[in-house]
């Protein structure tokens, strides 16, 4: 490898290196948790960044011999941190995955150290050194991810996403259907309920639904009985024609939720897998497994341990002719994509078979992917799906804010910088899985800041239904736990309460912002000023910028803002200078500066 260097440049990157692992070691050794070891929690870590990966890939990645990776994968499991689940393609490979308990020790351990390295800089550092620390970490998140922008090329997507802004819709918690299809006895045309908040949709100034699952199913959608009818808690196909036309006319896109990883035990193939045993040719469209199911039944693989969810096997080209089949069925009725449920847990293999033939017949339909954990970028490139969406980048917004650490979303903004030289990542701040952002946040002043991020940072941001109007809800972790972040909603916006009227407004307005900057899409996110609790940042795409500002401190702050030239949104005041311009921010305040 060839450098340019100068002899005073190297000494400069020798002392640098001295420097970055001798912190390293020293906050490794500050860990006073006595649960997991340094060892495991670098485990820990790789695989929240990574996502679940094979037991030799772990061990490469982590440096370890396969006796030592053996006992800390055995202790982490039986602490309940880690699970070793078996592999899709080959059931004699054992991946290892993060548990909820282990992301909750994970937090708690980086918390500690935080709040270590927090009491050092206090008691150590001059006030002159600590305002230097926000270039530091920025030029240190510079190198570690010196290497994407060059080797980056950016995927093609529709045309109509570059400007897409979604609002997400429940629609069986929307319109209040009852939880099983067994309560009703007729078909229920509940569709056109939302066809009533169409006008609603587009006065806030989003250009796409979401809806989630609407095909039959027996509970909550995700247990799909059959692709090619609505659910008759819903209605009927007639009620879907109505509701896509109506929007279709407003300028609204719909796309629709695809479960196809598992199907219900009501799905028909597997009622005659059940009947006619593993051995028929309906059981090669699962997978079977050892051991007995309920009623002594043959056992069959499942999503993530759920009963009622069969997981499909999807290296049979029956289900593959299937899933295909269907997408091309509704994407010729109308709608103009797909967001894939579960599609981490689906081959990348599976994609790569399927996304090509439905882009033939249909070049503009927009399919993401729901992913969690693990690498964006590579399951985007191995199964050609159009984007993946962004948990990273909604995990640091909320907990950046509630935990007065701006530097945790700066790694994570630098992480979306990286994943848009590839794909525009589906962004948002609350969705159906998860607790409302308002319920989220633990001081309301931030909600702002948190819209501001969805909505001005690089993406395909999206809006869950009732975020906007300030909607609370806690996800739970039992049987209807969701139900709180899915209610039904009035029979139309006039049953809205006055409440909400100032978030609503406040949506629009960074919606109009938003709209009247489509450079947005692609725009990468620079720190201009880091501290825990301040934060400027640069967003700019194609010469184009904006300048966000943030103070969740209980005191007013002076902010650097380059080179801004007036207030477009929030509550600052912009002072300009020759040199540079400062901004003033209230306490908890923010504000969108043109530049």
């Amino acid at each position: 490898m060839r450098t340019n260097m100068t002899g005073y440049a190297r000494d400069d990157v020798a002392a640098l290196l001295k420097a970055v692992l001798a912190f390293g070691r020293r906050l490794r050794s500050e860990r006073t948790s006595t649960r997991v070891t340094s060892s495991a929690a670098s485990m820990l870590n790789t695989l929240s960044v990574r996502g679940p990966m094979p037991t030799r890939q772990l061990a490469i990645e982590e440096r370890l011999q396969p006796q030592s990776l053996t006992r800390i994968v055995k202790r982490l499991e039986e602490d309940g941190l880690i699970r070793r689940d078996r592999g899709k393609e080959d059931q004699r490979e054992l991946i290892i995955a993060l548990t909820k308990a282990g992301t909750r020790e994970l937090d708690a351990d980086l918390l500690e150290r935080q709040r270590w390295l927090e009491q050092v800089v206090a008691d150590t550092l001059s006030e002159g050194d600590r305002a230097l620390l926000g270039d530091v970490a920025r030029l240190l998140l510079k190198l570690a991810f010196h290497d994407t922008e060059a080797k980056a090329q950016e995927t093609d997507m529709p045309s109509w996403v570059q400007h897409a802004i979604f609002w997400h819709i429940y629609p069986l918690g929307f319109v209040g259907a009852p939880k099983g299809i067994d309560m009703i006895n007729d078909i229920d045309h509940h569709l056109d309920h939302i066809i009533d908040w169409l006008d609603y949709a587009v006065e806030l100034g989003v250009s796409a639904l979401l809806l989630g699952p609407i095909f039959a199913s027996s509970t909550h959608g995700y247990d799909t009985i059959d692709h090619y009818r609505i659910d008759p808690r819903l209605g009927d196909e007639a009620d879907l024609d109505r509701l896509v036309a109506a929007a279709n006319q407003r300028g609204l896109k719909i796309v629709l939720d695809g479960v196809f990883n598992h199907v219900g035990r009501g799905f028909p193939k597997f009622i005659e897998a059940e009947d006619k045993g593993p051995e028929s040719e309906a059981a090669r469209w699962f997978l079977p497994i050892d051991g007995d199911g309920p009623n002594g039944t043959a056992a069959w693989k499942t999503f993530e341990g759920h009963e009622g969810l069969i997981a499909l096997n999807h290296e049979n080209a029956d289900v593959a002719d299937y899933v295909l089949d269907v997408m091309t069925h509704w994407l010729d009725r109308g709608v103009s994509g797909w967001r894939l449920d579960a599609a981490y847990a689906t081959p990348t293999s599976f994609w790569q078979k399927i996304l090509p033939a439905v882009r033939q017949s249909h070049p503009e339909a927009y399919v993401f992917g729901e992913v969690i954990h693990g690498d964006y970028v590579e399951f985007v490139q191995e199964t050609g799906v159009d984007a993946v969406t962004q948990y990273e980048l909604w995990k640091a917004i909320w907990s950046a804010l509630n935990e007065n650490n701006f530097f945790e979303l700066a790694w994570a903004l630098d992480r979306n910088n990286r994943f848009l030289e590839h794909f525009a990542p589906f962004t948002f701040v609350g969705n159906h899985d998860v607790t409302r952002i308002a319920s989220q946040l633990e001081d309301a002043r931030h909600l702002p800041h948190a819209l501001a991020l969805l909505l001005l940072t690089g993406g395909t941001p999206c809006i869950y239904s009732g975020d906007e109007q300030g909607f609370k809800g806690i996800k739970e972790e039992r049987e209807g736990g969701d139900d709180a972040v899915r209610p039904a909603f009035p029979d139309n916006p006039d049953g809205l309460l006055d409440d909400g009227l100032p978030l609503y407004r406040l949506h629009q307005d960074l919606i109009g912002l938003r709209r009247r900057n489509p450079w947005l899409v692609r725009a990468r996110s620079e720190a201009l000023h880091l501290e825990n609790q301040q934060m400027v940042l640069k967003i700019s795409a194609k010469g184009n910028r904006l300048i966000l500002a943030f103070n969740l401190g209980d005191d007013d702050a002076d902010l650097p803002a380059g080179d801004a030239s007036s207030l477009l949104l929030g509550d600052g005041t912009l002072n300009k200078d020759s040199k540079q311009s400062t901004v003033h921010l209230k306490a908890h305040g923010w504000c969108v500066l043109s530049s």
